[in-house]
């Protein structure tokens, strides 16, 4: 893989020219640096100023470099100088930038490095050398067969007549080489060129594909528990496949999915140089097949939590999993302990998962559970189960159908004492989040729909489709920027009523209490009581609803060592008429002032983040705004929890 320069002998002088002026001025950096900032504390940085500069601002060079000055939006950072390495480091990012937008001979040309007389502050000045803008005259790919050009030509993000990025440059050679290993020619050469001419440049890729690479055989070592098949089953390769770095890459990635190995490695060898054939070995180190667990914590909604978790993997040798959870939750609230120490919630879980169902690559998953709560002025019980069949589309895309059954009794007033709900449910998510515990990056989209009675018998018969997204974005490091729709929809298809409190509308009465759906709380709307948001009954109690619509945004960025700072708004609300629902509906939450259950409720506060190895842990306040906040309701609620709200 290489690069040279053609066409007008000046701009090669030019590259030369420019890479000595590089090594020059590194050295003088090098001698810049005093003896202010050695002994002690580092020396403080007070600006980074630029001149020469005319295309790009001083504030887009400064985004690259690793060196910050003082800003009022980070005013428990005291930003200091690392040194002349830190500083060549930034040079090089600074020309970097450039060359992304089109400036290929941009340059350094001086950095001047000055103190004050106490020699504990410092301030920066950068002088650069923008050089001409280049545009693009065009692509060459040659030595390629005319199926593949056509191909690659229509995927191309180079533009002709766009600036010369040399990023895009490089990613358009990495592209070209990538399509050829992904057809089986993983030997071939890619070489790089590009032509100048005045202020324009043609790019030139010249490729030398070789011979197509076979597998010759697959060895596994490092089994003592998992069988063989086990592992072969997950590999995206057999004997006689074109060998390619995405199978291997995606054999890899499974092998660790299966949660069987703490460490997998496929390494292609080459035994005879003068055959185009690889024998993949595969290197693995297998989990300890037992785990258990045991935990407690403490949650805003006035709970103490008791968790404790047994299981085993690979119980058969092929990744079957059986794991035991029990959970306890002790409300610090007299109201739901009745002057005792009776128990909030309870549950007693078993699931068993095989990851090949019949022998297809399709998961089949069995969940049995016991379940208990204890609300204000009744008690719930929940025997159930879960079952589930879930295939993975691919690397970010899931989709899942599942059959649930739950029975329950209940001491609620004017509600039914015992009914059973089953339910189908079709689940489609695509999940391209950077971190599921603590996103930065990306996107979370899911869909579920949901139908409970009908053929499938019980009391309840109604129909259920919730949509999520969820999306990431880091302007910059340690700065993210996260935002969620949440739109859900119940539709009541026949049956009496469960419950018939004066409260409820005929069609909400058809639905059990623990089916609707709610908002409030830490992971929803904050500021307010865990499902404390829309109408509510005599008992204070919020009765859910048919429709449900939420919005959230949060801005987290970064304050000193591993905490982080929170600025976030959450609007929403439920109706037990969706027909109540209106867009208006949450102007007039924000804009008005008397309390009013119909329009949207909207929470705005802070919040503090401490970076832990098991994710945030995580500090919100919210403030009920606008026609939200009801009778007797305090200004606003502390939540604390472990995760982000979303």
């Amino acid at each position: 893989m290489g690069a040279r320069a053609g066409g007008s002998g000046h701009r090669g002088l030019g590259l030369i020219l420019l890479a000595v002026g590089r090594v020059l001025l590194l050295l003088v950096l090098a001698g810049v640096a005093r003896a202010g900032g050695e002994e002690g504390e580092a020396p403080r940085l007070a600006a980074i100023r630029f001149s020469g500069n005319s295309h790009l601002s001083g504030g887009e060079l400064r985004s690259v470099m690793r060196l910050r000055q003082s800003a009022w939006w980070r005013p428990f950072r005291t930003p200091r100088y690392a040194g002349a390495d830190f500083l060549a480091v930034d040079l090089h990012a600074v020309e970097e930038r450039y060359r992304a937008e089109g400036f290929p001979f941009a340059r350094v040309l001086d950095a001047e490095v000055r103190y004050n007389e106490g020699g504990d502050r410092v301030r920066i000045t950068l002088t650069v050398d923008e050089g001409p803008l280049i545009s693009l005259a065009g692509v060459k790919r040659r030595g390629l067969r005319d199926a593949w050009e056509k191909d690659l030509a229509a995927g191309c993000r180079l533009q002709r007549g766009a600036p010369l990025s040399w990023p895009a440059v490089l990613a358009e050679r990495d592209r070209v080489s990538a399509y050829c290993s992904d057809r089986g020619f993983a030997l071939g050469r890619t070489e790089l060129s590009v032509r100048y001419e005045a202020d324009m440049a043609e790019v030139v890729i010249d490729v030398d594909p070789g011979q197509r690479v076979l597998v010759d055989s697959i060895q596994i070592r490092g089994l003592t528990r998992t069988r063989d098949l086990a592992v072969r089953r997950e590999i995206q390769l057999r004997p006689g496949d074109p060998l390619t770095a995405r199978r291997i890459l995606d054999s890899r990635q499974r092998l660790l999915d299966t949660g069987l190995f703490t460490r997998a490695r496929l390494v292609p060898q080459f035994p005879d140089s003068t055959k185009p054939a690889a024998n993949i070995e595969v290197d693995l180190e297998e989990r300890k097949p037992a785990w258990y667990g045991v935990g407690a914590g403490y949650s805003s909604s006035d709970q103490v939590r008791l968790l404790s978790e047994w299981g085993m993997r690979n119980l058969n040798g092929r990744g079957l999993r059986l794991a035991l959870t029990g959970k306890l939750y002790y409300s610090l609230n007299p109201g739901f302990r009745g002057g005792g120490i009776n128990l909030r919630e309870g549950l007693m879980q078993a699931d068993l998962l095989e990851p090949w169902f019949l022998g297809m690559r399709l998961q089949g998953i069995a969940s049995p559970y016991l379940r208990w709560l204890r609300e204000e002025g009744f008690e719930q019980q929940f025997i159930g189960y879960d079952l589930a069949l879930r295939r993975e589309m691919s690397r970010w895309t899931r989709v899942s159908i599942g059959l649930q059954s739950k029975h329950v009794r209940t001491t609620q007033k004017d509600v039914r004492p015992r009914y059973t709900t089953r339910f189908v449910n079709l689940d489609l998510a695509d999940d391209r989040r950077d971190n599921i515990f603590d996103p930065t990056r990306g996107h979370y989209a899911q869909s579920l729909a949901e139908y409970a009675g009908g053929l499938l018998g019980g009391s309840n018969q109604f129909g259920r489709l919730t949509l999520n997204w969820q999306s990431y974005h880091s302007p910059e490091p340690g700065w993210v920027l996260a935002a969620r729709v949440r739109v859900g929809w119940i539709d009541p298809l026949g049956g009496g009523p469960v419950a018939g409190t004066a409260a409820d509308t005929l069609r909400l009465s058809r639905i059990p209490w623990e089916e609707r759906f709610r908002l409030g709380g830490g992971t929803t709307i904050r500021g307010y009581g865990e499902g404390m948001v829309g109408r509510r009954d005599t008992q204070n109690r919020a009765i859910g609803g048919l429709a449900m619509a939420l919005m959230s945004a949060e801005i987290r960025f970064p304050l000193v060592s591993i905490v982080q700072g929170a600025l976030f708004v959450d609007a929403g609300n439920v109706w037990a008429d969706p027909k109540s629902f209106t867009f208006a509906r949450f102007t007039s939450g924000f804009r008005d002032q008397d309390y009013n259950a119909l329009n949207a409720a909207w929470g705005i506060g802070v919040g503090l983040r401490v970076k832990t190895p098991v994710g945030p842990f995580r500090f919100d306040y919210g403030f009920k705004v606008g026609t939200g906040r009801g009778p007797g309701d305090g200004p606003g609620n502390l939540h604390v929890a472990l995760g982000q709200a979303f």
